[in-house]
């Protein structure tokens, strides 16, 4: 029995559909009647979900050219302009624990699939090994995102929520005895 075919097959289709699928996403997240929205569901769950719903509907195919194109030039542009957006000088404000923390989860996510792949790797099919190249970009990834709610927000990990509440007077440096006025609880 054949697959079924997606409704948009060509590469550029492909491309064009989930970038303004993408698009669409980001630009409502903006919008003020949907902020309540997007306060519970931040857009870049959307920007996962609505590709992958695409192709479960059968909208967009499971393979494409697209999508190789879009991994080998779009991927590493991306994770370097989201490394770059990072506040550094916030992170190091965090302590050495906070930075013991995110240097460990770092390593942890980096060593964890080639781990995995050898503890695991007798039940696994041959190419496997393939999968532990996107285990290292999502850990580079996991440490390089904006905190929620600050200007430019995409997912937000444990540092640099840190070091938003830091600045933002709601984290455990802020002294309530001192000036409570400053202070503002997290919710």
């Amino acid at each position: 029995m054949n697959a079924p075919s997606a409704l948009i097959t060509d590469p550029m289709a492909v491309f064009a559909y989930i970038a303004a699928a993408l698009g669409i996403v980001f630009w409502a997240s903006t919008l003020p009647n949907l902020k309540k929205f997007f306060n519970i569901i931040p857009p870049i769950i959307l920007a996962y979900f609505v590709p992958t719903l695409s192709t479960t509907f059968g909208i967009t195919p499971m393979a494409s050219p697209a999508y190789d194109w879009m991994r080998t030039y779009l991927l590493p542009i991306a994770l370097l302009l989201l490394m770059i957006t990072v506040d550094l000088r916030a992170i190091m404000r965090l302590g050495p624990m906070a930075l013991i923390m995110m240097v460990t989860g770092t390593v942890g996510i980096i060593i964890g699939g080639p781990i995995a792949l050898a503890v695991f790797g007798t039940w696994l099919p041959e190419d496997a090994w393939k999968a532990t190249r996107w285990w290292a970009t999502a850990g580079w990834a996991c440490c390089c995102s904006s905190a929620p709610g600050s200007p430019g927000s995409t997912s937000g990990t444990t540092p640099n929520v840190a070091a938003w509440k830091t600045r933002n007077g709601t984290s455990r440096h802020c002294n309530r005895r001192a000036n409570p006025s400053t202070c503002r609880t997290w919710r």
